[in-house]
């Protein structure tokens, strides 16, 4: 018996099915890489930007804040120093 070498139409048509769907799983995974990566890319920069502002005006606030507690040093120094000079005044008077 001879063996030939010329390729039925079951062969031709199981290898078109195998391209066709290699082909499909490529143009899919292109296309997943080309659209979802770039859009989470788009994403986490907006997401960035979105925590640098809360960021910002966290600091901000804490900014404010500090500004409004703190208290000017020399308004007190003088009632202190005549509280001082009258405590010294009275224990030399007693």
């Amino acid at each position: 018996m001879t063996r030939t070498r010329f390729v039925t139409l079951h062969s031709k048509a199981a290898l078109i099915f195998i391209v066709g769907l290699l082909a499909i799983i490529f143009s899919s995974l292109l296309l997943t890489r080309y659209f979802f990566l770039f859009g989470i890319e788009h994403l986490e920069e907006i997401e960035i930007t979105r925590a640098n502002q809360q960021a910002r005006a966290v600091i901000q606030r804490v900014i404010d804040n500090q500004v409004e507690y703190a208290v000017d040093w020399a308004y007190w120094m003088i009632p202190m120093r005549y509280l001082q000079q009258a405590i010294m005044t009275m224990r030399r008077g007693t």
